[in-house]
């Protein structure tokens, strides 16, 4: 009220509107507009997985994950590096990628369902050994190109600054290997921590 008087005076006096003698210093908070944008935070991941090949004989090898990612009460955004290699008697293999995509939250409440998918470029080698022959391969398979995702997965403790996930994620490659077909099926458990630039992280 202080700070509109003066401004109240002039329109009474001079006999104009009220709103034609504000100024850069003298908006009132009714007049003001509120700024609003979506809620969100930046979070940043990691996470450890278990990988399957169909048709191959590669079964809950370990993996890692780490990421960052943008979230709001009912989607997310975000990248992340994967990586996952191991050999057993008959075969070894290796897969690594970059990718980027988004998800989609079921509600708002601590625990939710969702389901997302995006794109990556994916590097794949896979090999197949002799038995007769230790040394030799019945395929030597390496190759990298683009291919696609889709994941679906539980994500828990929404109401703090950090997130809980366990998740499925089918990878697709755009390509095969000259000698089998990979597709990475993995299963996991995922850390995410809130992130403020030049603020640090806290956990609550």
């Amino acid at each position: 009220m202080i700070k509109a008087a003066p401004r109240l005076v002039d329109a009474i006096v001079h006999n104009k509107p009220l709103s034609s003698t504000a100024d850069i210093e003298k908006v009132t908070g009714h007049e003001a507009t509120e700024y609003e944008k979506l809620a969100g935070e930046s979070l940043w991941n990691v996470g450890i997985f278990g990988t399957f090949l169909p048709g191959t004989e590669v079964f809950a090898k370990p993996g890692w994950e780490i990421g960052w990612g943008y979230q709001t009460p009912r989607y997310a955004v975000g990248t992340e590096f994967r990586f996952s290699g191991g050999a057993n008697d008959s075969e070894d293999y290796m897969f690594a990628l970059w990718s980027i995509g988004g998800r989609y939250f079921f509600n708002k409440k601590n625990i939710t369902p969702y389901v997302g998918g995006g794109f990556s470029i994916i590097g794949l080698s896979y090999y197949d050994y002799d038995n007769n022959n230790y040394h030799s391969y019945y395929g030597s398979n390496d190759d990298n190109g683009l291919g696609a995702y889709f994941v679906g997965g539980v994500e828990m403790l929404r109401l703090t600054k950090s997130r809980l996930k366990f998740e499925m994620r089918v990878d697709r490659p755009f390509f095969s290997l000259s000698d089998q077909d990979i597709m990475p099926i993995t299963f996991g458990i995922f850390f995410s921590q809130h992130y403020l630039p030049g603020g640090g992280c806290s956990l609550f």
